[in-house]
């Protein structure tokens, strides 16, 4: 009996050390796109021939450094602070990122909370990870308000230039054999994936796209399908399941997440303001 308990506390420690470690890999990847973004932007105002736009950048990330921020929350401040400099329409798309809040028992047997990642659901007092969702825009952490916000209120321009943020919301997912049901995907793929059931049949190449097909194939429920997913993706080979899709012989039989086509909408409609507007500030200079 006392071997059965160990070997439960050892398996439960080996989980919690993976997730601490998946969780650790993704933090890395998401401080790498962010500086690879900061540097970016850096660039564009450099180029720019406005001493006043290097000054204000100067200040913000003086030489345009980022090697010495090993925050994440410090990267998307200085990011935000050179959007606010540049003034330019801007659309972000992140992910939901949800977390539960979960009692563990640390080494020296103190009880503590840990937020881990988990399937977003409604009513279960989740919370986002995503510090741009908390921090910037909408600037809420509750996954029920996240879902619940209005299409309109996506987008802002309080800071003086359009704003969009997209990230996945509730969706109808219709299945061979099952009644549409609504989940809630959490990131890029399962969104994909949820949108797209009958043309996943038709993906195939690495090892992630034939357990997605397999799963796909059993005709499960939405929510069945969605924890299904969410378990897979921890550890899927998700840059070959990208190439796989690009490989369909049709690939417009993919569609986008409605989250990402709805921002993609703004984005064009921002961006043919912003040429309209300069084009009518460079024809009162002219005249």
């Amino acid at each position: 009996m006392i071997v059965l308990i160990r070997s439960a506390e050892a398996s439960n420690r080996y989980a919690e050390l993976q997730a601490k470690a998946g969780a650790l890999e993704l933090q890395a990847r998401a401080i790498q796109q962010c500086r690879a973004e900061i540097r970016q932007l850096g660039q564009r105002i450099r180029e720019a021939d406005d001493v006043d736009l290097r000054e204000r950048a100067e200040t913000i990330l003086p030489d345009g450094r980022t090697a010495r921020i090993t925050s994440i929350e410090r990267l998307i401040a200085s990011f935000r602070d050179l959007i606010d400099v540049l003034g330019i329409a801007t659309l972000i798309i992140g992910d939901l990122d949800a977390t539960e809040s979960v009692k563990i028992t640390d080494k020296n047997g103190h009880e503590t909370t840990r937020w881990k990642s988990a399937r977003p659901e409604l009513g279960k007092g989740q919370q986002t990870a995503n510090s741009v969702l908390k921090d910037w825009h909408p600037g809420m952490k509750l996954i029920d308000e996240l879902a619940a916000l209005p299409a309109a209120d996506h987008a802002t321009s309080s800071e003086g230039y359009d704003l969009y943020v997209a990230y996945q919301k509730p969706i109808s997912a219709e299945l061979d054999g099952a009644a549409p049901s609504t989940v809630i995907p959490r990131t890029f793929e399962d969104a994909l994936i949820l949108t797209n059931t009958a043309a996943m049949a038709d993906v195939e190449g690495s090892s992630t796209s034939a357990k997605v097909k397999a799963i796909v194939g059993q005709g499960l429920s939405g929510p069945d399908l969605a924890d299904e997913l969410f378990d897979l993706l921890k550890t899927a080979e998700k840059a070959a399941f990208a190439l796989d899709c690009l490989m369909l012989t049709n690939p417009k039989a993919l569609k986008p997440p409605a989250y990402i086509a709805d921002g993609l909408k703004w984005f064009e409609t921002a961006v043919g303001k912003e040429i309209a507007e300069s084009e009518l500030k460079a024809g009162t200079v002219n005249d």
